[in-house]
Formats: C-alpha cells, sequence, structure tokens
C-alpha cells in the first residue's frame, strides 16, 4: 500500500500498521540481521532488503542438496527419523527452486505445469 500523504486521514493508521509489522519482522529474524534493520523507517523497505539478500540463487547449495538427497540412507536411523531428513532436503530444495506459476493474462490451460509438479512428486 502506498505511503498516505501526511495530511490524509488514513496516515495515523498507516503508521501504526507499519510499526506492527515491521516490529514483526525484526522479532522473526536473528539479532545480527534485524541490527540491519532496524534502521529503515518503513517496513516495505525492510521487506525489500530482505528479498533482496536472501532470493538469490545458491547454486552450490542446490548441488550439495541433490547430492545429499541421492546419498541419503536410512541406516540405523528410525523410519520417522529417515523421512524427517528427508523431506526437510526435498523442502529445502524445493525452495530454491520453486516450481513456475503461469503469469499470462490468460491463465494457460495446456497439462506443462500440471506435469512439471507431477515430475517432482514422482522425484520425491
Amino acid at each position: 500500500m502506498p505511503i498516505p500523504d501526511f495530511d490524509d486521514l488514513n496516515r495515523r493508521a498507516w503508521e501504526r500498521c507499519n510499526h506492527l509489522i515491521h516490529s514483526w519482522i525484526i522479532n522473526s529474524v536473528s539479532e545480527q540481521i534485524a541490527q540491519t534493520l532496524v534502521f529503515h523507517e518503513n517496513c516495505i523497505d525492510v521487506w525489500l532488503d530482505l528479498q533482496e539478500r536472501f532470493s538469490k540463487v545458491d547454486r552450490i547449495r542446490i548441488a550439495n542438496l541433490r547430492t545429499s538427497i541421492n546419498n541419503l540412507k536410512q541406516g540405523s536411523k528410525s523410519v520417522l527419523d529417515y523421512f524427517t531428513e528427508m523431506k526437510m532436503l526435498w523442502e529445502e530444495l524445493n525452495s530454491h527452486r520453486p516450481i513456475p506459476s503461469c503469469t499470462c493474462a490468460h491463465q494457460c490451460r495446456c497439462a506443462a505445469m500440471r506435469d512439471a509438479r507431477t515430475f517432482r512428486l514422482e522425484d520425491q
């Protein structure tokens, strides 16, 4: 939402919400990261800062995750522990490589996206 002008009647409500969300974000990150975010006045600036920092693709991490998934063995772990570890690896890999969504004005009706999701599920 754009920042209301100083004479706008919604300005005080916007500032209250901005401070509340800013506080939530600051309290949800590590202390080290929070120290770099407290100087932003608007929570949108905080959000954009975090997006800039963490939205970069880490190809080395992706390769390491794939290696970990391929080399994961149950060994002496319980089925629950093995499944939990495998699920964590897949979820982290999926967070680095999300399946794109169609952004066309008219949503695609082809099976390509459905097939991509099916292939990912089969891999997992």
